[in-house]
C-alpha cells in the first residue's frame, strides 16, 4: 500500500457510509471500501486501528463506532468528517 492509499471503512447498515462513499466517487478520489459487516477480515483490520489509536477516543467515549472512517498514510492519519475535508492532496 502506498504512502497516498486510501481505504475507506465503512457498512451499508451505517446512514452516514454510503453518502461518504459516494462524495468521494463523485470527488474522484480513488480509494479502497473496506466493508466491516460483511468481511471479517476487514472488520479486524479496521478494530486494530481503532482499538490502538487516539484519533478515536472521542468517538469511542461517545459509543460511537468511527465509521465512515477515511485512512490515509498507512493508518497515521484518519479522516471522519469526510465531506467537509480538503481532500485535494489525493486527487
Amino acid at each position: 500500500m502506498s504512502k497516498k492509499a486510501l481505504i475507506l471503512f465503512g457498512s451499508p447498515l451505517c446512514t452516514h457510509c454510503t453518502p461518504a462513499k459516494e462524495y468521494l466517487e463523485s470527488k474522484g478520489v480513488k480509494f479502497e471500501y473496506f466493508n466491516i459487516t460483511d468481511n471479517l477480515s476487514h472488520l479486524k483490520f479496521f478494530l486494530k486501528f481503532r482499538d490502538n489509536n487516539s484519533d478515536f477516543d472521542e468517538l469511542k467515549n461517545r459509543g460511537i463506532i468511527g465509521i465512515p472512517c477515511l485512512m490515509c498514510d498507512n493508518g497515521n492519519r484518519f479522516i471522519f468528517d469526510i465531506e467537509n475535508t480538503d481532500l485535494s492532496e489525493f486527487l
